[in-house]
């Protein structure tokens, strides 16, 4: 019989998968699993044996029934037994290659991180060796906490915070912007523009972070960093605060910032076509020379006191947009889509407005001098008075309130009398102030005689 077991087992050992799983248990594990299945089955082999030599001395059935329950009894503890075991120590294996991933993972990323503040000799123009950034193995270093992410997937969020923390303590302010009379001033001299490490290191960020499930997203700290040139084109960082941050000429093409957290940052010549701002907070932010050449979504953002002079925003959506004191003098906002937009005291100083969509607006305070309003939709619009209209230019397509048609249509008499036809590439000519001062007192002056006929 032992032979017969013995037999058995080596046979079954010579399988190659049986081998490996065998093998790979613990030897607290093994070794009594196998006294174990050795007795097991020795006990099972005895007593399907007993039970041969009963059954076949019984002729009652009543006894038969009897033994043979009392055998299956047996065989069910033995095979119950021998599981039990088997899912023990398939539990503990389990622990134990958890505990040895684990560590081999923490290792890992303590490498990566260490070699993200790799630095090596360099000789400067007068000869002092100084220890300088290493790229080579920064970059390396952030190549394989990518590779990383592609192989265990749930070491991305621990990924993301390495490299953030990595960007935010080598482009971190050295002091915050200050304001002077609530308007934001640039007084820590001029910045570079970020480095390849650094831009490598944004790339992996925006990539995993654009992968997370809307369960799995959280806020990203990049406030009060210096991101100048930045590319950041179609990345989705819905949410990111970038407080105080500079990215002057750097590229948001497509990117998703929506209800982004940009107050008094610096985005001074940025490229922003067909980015998402939709509810982003701008107050006081800096957009000078702003250029978005398709449609820029930036609805019910806050712009209040905003600094966007010689914006050029062709096509933008700014409907439910709050601009209250803001400064646009010279901006190009042809077409835009200005509905319900809140313009208290902005700044519409030689502002082009061309075919612009203006209904609902609310226009209280605005200074609307030189404004080009050709075609432009003003139904509707709020808080405007007519001394603000004066100032505007406009033509036969605009679309004035039903209050202002009257004078509206004096100065259109006006305006195609004196030959001014304005166009949209309008260059401004300082003799047309004289001409609007003159437009100006032949209104109050029909509006004084029609004053004494009423």
């Amino acid at each position: 019989m032992i032979w017969l077991v013995q037999k058995a087992m080596k046979k079954i050992a010579k399988q190659p998968g049986i081998r490996a799983r065998w093998k790979a248990l613990p030897p607290l594990v093994r070794r009594p699993l196998a006294i174990i299945v050795l007795l097991g089955i020795a006990a099972a082999v005895a007593s399907v044996w007993v039970y041969a030599a009963n059954i076949c001395g019984v002729s009652e059935p009543k006894e038969r029934i009897s033994l043979t329950l009392d055998l299956i009894r047996t065989l069910s503890a033995l095979i119950g037994g021998s599981g039990l075991i088997f899912i023990i120590s398939i539990y503990y294996k389990h622990r134990e290659t958890e505990l040895a991933e684990g560590k081999a993972l923490s290792e890992r990323l303590q490498r990566a991180t260490e070699k993200l503040e790799a630095k090596h000799e360099e000789e400067d123009k007068e000869g002092k060796r100084t220890l300088v950034p290493n790229s080579v193995v920064r970059i390396g270093a952030i190549d394989d906490l990518a590779q990383l992410t592609k192989e265990i997937p749930s070491t991305r969020w621990r990924v993301i915070d390495i490299l953030l923390e990595h960007v935010r303590s080598n482009l971190r302010l050295a002091r915050p912007p200050q304001r002077v009379d609530g308007v934001s001033v640039t007084n820590i001299g001029d910045l570079p523009d970020i480095t390849s490490t650094e831009q490598t290191a944004l790339n992996v960020i925006i990539d995993q972070y654009g992968k997370c499930s809307e369960e799995d997203l959280r806020s990203i700290d990049l406030s009060q960093t210096n991101l100048n040139g930045a590319v950041l084109r179609s990345a989705k960082l819905s949410k990111v605060n970038l407080r105080q941050s500079y990215l002057k000429k750097a590229n948001l093409s497509g990117s998703d910032l929506s209800g982004a957290i940009l107050s008094d940052v610096h985005l001074n010549d940025a490229t922003l076509d067909a980015a998402n701002l939709h509810g982003a907070d701008l107050r006081r932010a800096l957009l000078m020379g702003a250029i978005s050449t398709e449609k820029v979504i930036l609805s019910k953002a806050k712009l209040i006191q905003a600094n966007l002079p010689e914006i050029w925003f062709v096509d933008a959506d700014l409907s439910g947009a709050w601009l209250s004191g803001a400064d646009l003098t010279r901006a190009n906002l042809l077409q835009a889509n200005l509905n319900g937009a809140v313009l208290y005291g902005t700044d519409l100083t030689s502002t082009d407005l061309t075919e612009a969509n203006l209904t609902g607006a609310k226009l209280g305070q605005a200074i609307l001098s030189r404004t080009i309003l050709c075609g432009a939709d003003l139904s509707d619009v709020t808080k405007l008075a007519q001394d603000q209209l004066n100032e505007a230019y406009f033509d036969e397509k605009t679309i004035l309130p039903s209050t202002f048609k009257h004078n509206a249509k004096k100065l259109r008499k006006r305006d195609q009398r004196d030959g001014k036809s304005l166009k949209k590439n309008y260059v401004y000519d300082p003799q047309e102030d004289k001409d609007i001062l003159q437009w100006n007192e032949d209104l109050s002056a029909d509006s004084s005689a029609e004053g004494e006929k009423k």
